[in-house]
């Protein structure tokens, strides 16, 4: 996949001048820091952030600190990664996307369960990312308009593609069928 990425890159944008590709692994927010800091000591300006990228399992997992997958993939992964990397994005003057399900229109947030310690429900906790989502990029952009920080922050909605992450998930866990 990161082959095709800098390939097709490459043949599109002639004038970027190097495209590396990471990987960070978005339900753990220690990978998170370290992904977001490596950037800043390079000193990376980021003139576009895409936070795309959310996954909704049948059943409930943990991170390793305690968060439920969903919600640490889906929501708080993105949340730290943009206000670690916000700076960076300023000096560049740059444009946040958030990619979010239609889905956050179904959503009512439980704050006393926001990480599902009393109960989980997979479509409840799926949707309720996507709308935690649409709230902090909407707040986001309100502040930024107030402070008079040159970065705009937007959302887009989701197109859903089969990626066979929910397969390997189950794979990797023993649920396999």
């Amino acid at each position: 996949a990161a082959q095709r990425i800098k390939a097709g890159v490459g043949r599109t944008m002639d004038s970027v001048p190097m495209v590396e590709v990471e990987i960070v692994d978005m339900a753990e927010m220690e990978d998170v820091r370290r992904f977001s800091d490596k950037l800043v000591e390079l000193g990376t300006q980021i003139d576009i952030l895409v936070c795309n990228g959310s996954l909704s399992m049948g059943r409930m997992y943990r991170t390793e600190a305690g968060l439920e997958l969903m919600v640490a993939t889906n929501h708080l992964s993105f949340f730290l990664l943009v206000n670690l990397l916000l700076p960076a994005i300023a000096i560049a003057k740059g444009t946040i996307i958030m990619v979010s399900a239609s889905l956050h229109e179904k959503a009512k947030l439980e704050m006393d369960n926001l990480n599902s310690d009393k109960y989980f429900e997979q479509s409840k906790t799926f949707a309720n990312t996507q709308l935690a989502n649409q709230l902090f990029i909407s707040e986001l952009s309100r502040r930024c308009v107030a402070h008079c920080l040159p970065v705009t922050a937007n959302c887009a909605e989701l197109v859903q593609s089969r990626t066979g992450l929910s397969d390997w998930m189950d794979r990797v866990t023993g649920r396999e069928a």
